[in-house]
């Protein structure tokens, strides 16, 4: 940051110990992780560089530092377009028209965030899709219900729907997979993190009844 000719001046500072390493291409993440990189980090190079030249300076630092990383100029290209095209920017860019583009980007408003009571809510975020509702609709009646036979009947769909999303580890014909559910609620956290053995036939027998079960349940 400076004050040059009576206007404010801003770049990306990197401390001289900085190195160029950034999550290598050919690491074992998802891809949707490492093309966020970059478009988080062009993202700052648009929002901390007042002038064209800063701009332009820093962001082939990027590319060299991406290029030594193993990705590809396609990719970073691709990335480095994505950024200005999110906040609907379809000009070229060039030294006339950065800052008017540069501050719209700046006062784009910014998506709200939900948040979560998590006091009242369940974050299944490792549930497929395809059960989400239902577990969580499970999840609202048990509890808020005091009824001691229901409850039962609840944990025993919450247990077909755990398994049923994780993958099933079979010890000696016994079942013990519901030591990783992923529940943000403290109150009841033992409940359902409670390591538990099921033998097959125990699991069939609750299989036949967790549809009649579920709708006894939506008419209650």
């Amino acid at each position: 940051m400076a004050d040059i000719d009576g206007k404010l001046f801003t770049k990306v500072y990197h401390k001289p110990s900085h190195k160029p390493y950034y999550l290598p291409y050919n690491s074992v993440h998802p891809i949707h992780i490492k093309k966020n990189i970059i478009f988080t980090m062009l993202l700052r190079t648009i929002r901390y560089c007042s002038t064209f030249e800063a701009y332009v300076h820093e962001r082939e630092s990027l590319r060299m530092a991406f290029l030594l990383n193993k990705y590809s100029n396609k990719c970073i290209d691709e990335q480095f377009n994505k950024t200005w095209s999110k906040f609907y920017i379809h000009e070229t860019i060039d030294y006339n028209n950065y800052d008017r583009l540069r501050q719209k980007i700046i006062e784009h408003p910014e998506k709200e965030k939900t948040w979560i009571d998590y006091n009242k809510i369940i974050y299944l975020k490792n549930y497929p899709v395809f059960i989400r509702i239902n577990v969580q609709y499970i999840w609202n009646i048990y509890m808020n219900n005091s009824n001691k036979i229901v409850k039962n009947l609840l944990d025993i769909q919450l247990i077909i729907l755990t398994l049923l999303s994780r993958p099933i580890i079979f010890d000696s014909a016994k079942m013990n997979n519901l030591c990783t559910l992923d529940i943000k609620l403290t109150d009841t956290y033992e409940i359902l993190l409670t390591k538990a053995a099921y033998d097959d036939s125990t699991l069939s027998l609750f299989c036949t009844i967790i549809v009649p079960t579920d709708f006894h349940l939506r008419y209650l």
